[in-house]
C-alpha cells in the first residue's frame, strides 16, 4: 500500500511540474523582464538627445527599431551612472553614452554613439596673474613647453573692444607648475611713426590713445637664420585706430621667453616684396613646421590663408591668396592652428579652426583633415564644445611627454565675463582612425606630467627674481581670492622687514610660527616695510588671532593714516582663523617701497598678505 501512494504521489508532481512547464510563457512579449528571459534581438540603433548640450540637460534614449527596449546603461567617461530608463539628467560634465538592451543579462546590447555634455567655463585657468587668451604652445629644445598667449586688459577707457597690447611668455615642465618669465614687449615698443601703416610703406603707424590691438600671437624655431633667431614670434597688429586694418610683425631672439624687443621689429612681406597688409580677415597667424618646410595659417572674418614661407622666416615664398574651397569647411570664421602626427603609417595634417554650427549657443573647436598643409580638406567635427565667452574661441594642440594637449581659454576666472578670459588645458585623445575624441573642459585641469618643481633649478636656468610661480587654481578655490585681485605676496610677523616698536613684540608664544603680540600698548606698532606695489589697487589680508571681542586696527600708509581694520574674535590667543581674514582695500605706490604700519589694537598678526588688483 505504502509503495503504491509513493508511486501515485511522484506521478503527481511529476504531472504538475509539466503542466508549469508547458504553461510557461518564453517569448518575452512583456515589458517586465526577471533576468532569465530572452527576448528577441533588437535591430535597430540608439542614440542620445541632444547629441551635444551643457550640464543639466535630460538626456533621451532614442531607440529606432520596433523591439522593446526594457533596459537602459548610461555611462559617463566608461562609468556606470545610471540604469534601467530611457531619461538621464546629465549633471555634470563628460562624455555619455548608453547601452540598451531587449533583458536585464545584456544578450543583446546596443550601444549609442558618444555625446559631449559641457560646463560653460568648466575649465580650471592654468594662468592667473592677469587674464590670458588665444595661447599658442611649442615645446622648444630644451624639452620645456612654452606658452605664447595674448593678454585681456581691463577696459578703463570705456571701449567695447578687448584692450590687447602686451606678450607675455610662460613655461612648464610638468603641466602643473606654471612660470611665469615676463612680459616680452608691448605696442610701445614698436617704432612710432605718423605715417598711416600702409600696404608699401612698412611702417607701424602712430600709437593711437585707445587702440589696442595686437591679438593672437604664435612662435617658431629656425637655425641658420642670417642675422636672426633662433627663435621668431610673429603676432598681429592693427595700424589704425579702429582695428579695420591689419599687419603681421615678427619679431626673434635667441631666447624662447626673453630678448625679443632688443632686437628689430619687421613687418612680414609678401613674395612680391609688398608688406602683409589686409582687413579684419589678416589674424590669428600660426606657424607650422613640416620636415624643413614652414607655412604661414591665417585669417579671420570667414577668411584662410596658407602661404609657404621664406628661409629667412620675415617673408612669404609664395603668394598670399584666400582658400578657395571653403565649403570644405564648415562654419569656418577664424584661429586656425595647423598640425600634423603619424596615424598607422599615415601622416594626417589637422586644421583645428573655431566655428558656430547651427544650435549652439557660441564658437566651437572644430576640425578638418587632410594629406597636406594645403588641403583639400575633409570635415571631421568638434574638438571643443563652447567655453561660455560668446562668440571668441581659439587654440592651440601640442604633444608633451607623450601625452597630447587641448589649450584654449575661457572666461572662469572673470566669472562670464567673455572679454576678460583666461587660459586653461585638458588632455587630448585620438582614435584609432585618427580622428579627435571631444576635450572635456574639467574643473581640474590635467595631471602632473613631468617632474616636481624645483626652484633652484629654475635659478639655475633663467637666474634668481627673473620668474614667478604662478599660484595654482585649486589654491584660490580654497578661499583666498577676492573677484579681480590675485595674490603677490605673503609677509611673515617673523620677517626681517617686519619692524615692531613701543612695546610690541615678535615672539612663538601661542603662535608657534610666530606673531607680533602686544599691540594695545600705548605707542606700540608693527610696521611691514619693501611692500609691492602696482598702477592698479591693492588689498591687504591680516592672518590673525584676537581672544574676545572686536578690536579697531588702525593702519597707516607711507605715513598717511589709512582708515581701520575692524577685526572680529578667533577664539583664542593662539588660534589663527583664516574665516575670519579680513580683505582691506590700500592705495600702494608703484615699486618695493611701500611702508605698512599697523597700531592700536591687542591683535597677535601672523601674516599680512598682499593682492593686486588685475588689470
Amino acid at each position: 500500500m505504502k509503495k503504491a501512494l509513493k508511486a501515485m504521489t511522484i506521478f503527481m508532481l511529476v504531472s504538475m511540474m509539466v503542466f508549469l512547464l508547458a504553461g510557461c510563457d518564453n517569448t518575452g512579449s512583456g515589458n517586465e523582464d526577471d533576468g532569465n528571459v530572452t527576448n528577441p534581438p533588437l535591430s535597430g540603433n540608439v542614440s542620445i538627445n541632444p547629441a551635444s548640450a551643457r550640464t543639466g540637460t535630460q538626456l533621451t534614449a532614442a531607440y529606432s527599431g520596433t523591439e522593446a527596449v526594457i533596459y537602459y546603461q548610461w555611462k559617463r567617461n566608461n562609468i556606470n551612472v545610471g540604469a534601467n530608463s530611457k531619461f538621464f539628467t546629465a549633471d555634470t560634465a563628460g562624455i555619455y553614452t548608453v547601452t540598451v538592451s531587449s533583458n536585464k543579462n545584456g544578450s543583446d546590447p546596443i550601444t549609442s554613439n558618444a555625446v559631449s555634455i559641457y560646463g560653460w567655463n568648466g575649465g580650471a585657468p592654468i594662468i592667473l596673474s592677469f587674464y590670458t587668451a588665444e595661447p599658442s604652445a611649442h615645446v622648444w629644445q630644451d624639452g620645456r613647453l612654452y606658452l605664447y598667449p595674448s593678454r585681456d586688459i581691463f577696459q578703463n577707457n570705456g571701449s567695447s573692444k578687448i584692450d590687447q597690447d602686451q606678450y607675455y611668455v610662460f613655461s612648464t615642465n610638468n603641466m602643473v607648475d606654471w612660470i611665469n618669465h615676463g612680459e616680452i614687449f608691448r605696442r610701445n615698443d614698436l617704432p612710432e611713426s605718423a605715417a598711416a601703416g600702409t600696404a608699401v610703406d612698412g611702417a607701424w603707424g602712430p600709437h593711437y590713445a585707445n587702440a589696442h590691438f595686437m591679438s593672437a600671437p604664435d612662435a617658431a624655431y629656425r637655425e641658420g637664420v642670417a642675422g636672426k633667431g633662433p627663435y621668431f614670434f610673429y603676432f598681429p597688429h592693427a595700424l589704425d585706430s579702429n582695428g579695420r586694418n591689419w599687419t603681421i610683425g615678427v619679431a626673434w631672439s635667441d631666447s624662447p621667453h626673453k630678448g625679443f624687443k632688443d632686437n628689430e621689429f619687421v613687418r612680414l612681406q609678401t613674395s612680391d616684396g609688398n608688406y602683409v597688409f589686409e582687413d579684419e580677415r589678416l589674424l590669428d597667424p600660426c606657424i607650422f613646421q613640416d620636415g624643413e618646410d614652414y607655412y604661414l595659417i591665417t585669417g579671420g572674418n570667414g577668411t584662410l590663408y596658407v602661404a609657404k614661407l621664406s628661409n629667412d622666416m620675415v617673408s612669404l615664398a609664395e603668394p598670399l591668396t584666400p582658400y578657395s574651397e571653403m565649403s570644405q569647411l564648415p562654419y569656418y570664421q577664424g584661429g586656425p592652428w595647423m598640425f600634423a602626427r603619424e596615424n598607422a603609417g599615415t601622416k594626417i595634417y589637422y586644421l583645428m579652426y573655431s566655428g558656430n554650427p547651427p544650435g549652439e549657443n557660441g564658437n566651437e573647436l572644430l576640425y578638418a583633415v587632410s594629406d597636406g598643409p594645403s588641403g583639400p580638406w575633409s570635415y571631421k567635427g568638434t574638438i571643443l564644445d563652447p567655453v561660455g565667452t560668446g562668440d571668441t574661441s581659439q587654440g592651440s594642440i601640442v604633444q608633451f611627454n607623450n601625452k597630447w594637449y587641448l589649450f584654449y581659454h575661457n572666461a572662469n576666472w572673470s566669472e562670464g565675463d567673455g572679454s576678460l578670459r583666461s587660459v586653461c588645458v585638458d588632455e587630448l585623445f585620438f582614435n584609432a582612425d585618427g580622428t579627435i575624441q571631444r576635450v572635456v573642459q574639467t574643473a581640474t585641469s590635467v595631471q602632473q606630467n613631468g617632474p616636481a618643481l624645483n626652484t633652484g633649478e629654475l635659478d639655475n636656468l633663467f637666474g634668481a627674481g627673473n620668474y614667478s610661480v604662478e599660484i595654482k587654481f585649486s589654491d584660490i578655490e580654497s578661499g583666498n581670492y577676492v573677484k579681480g585681485y590675485i595674490l603677490n605676496k605673503t609677509i611673515y610677523a617673523m620677517d626681517v622687514n617686519v619692524l615692531v616698536a613701543g612695546g610690541a613684540e615678535k615672539g612663538t608664544w601661542d603662535i608657534p610660527a610666530g606673531a607680533i603680540h602686544n599691540l594695545h600698548l600705548p605707542g606700540s606698532y608693527a610696521e611691514f616695510s619693501g611692500v609691492s606695489g602696482h598702477e592698479g589697487k591693492a588689498l591687504i589680508r591680516l592672518n590673525y588671532a584676537l581672544g574676545a571681542g572686536a578690536a579697531t586696527l588702525q593702519v597707516t600708509v607711507n605715513g598717511v593714516s589709512a582708515s581701520s581694520i575692524i577685526l572680529q574674535p578667533t577664539g583664542g590667543w593662539g588660534l589663527i582663523a583664516l574665516d575670519n581674514s579680513v580683505f582691506h582695500e590700500v592705495n600702494l605706490n608703484p615699486g618695493d617701497g611701500n611702508i605698512i604700519r599697523f597700531s592700536g589694537a591687542g591683535v597677535n598678526i601672523a601674516s599680512m598678505s598682499i593682492y593686486w588688483e588685475m588689470l
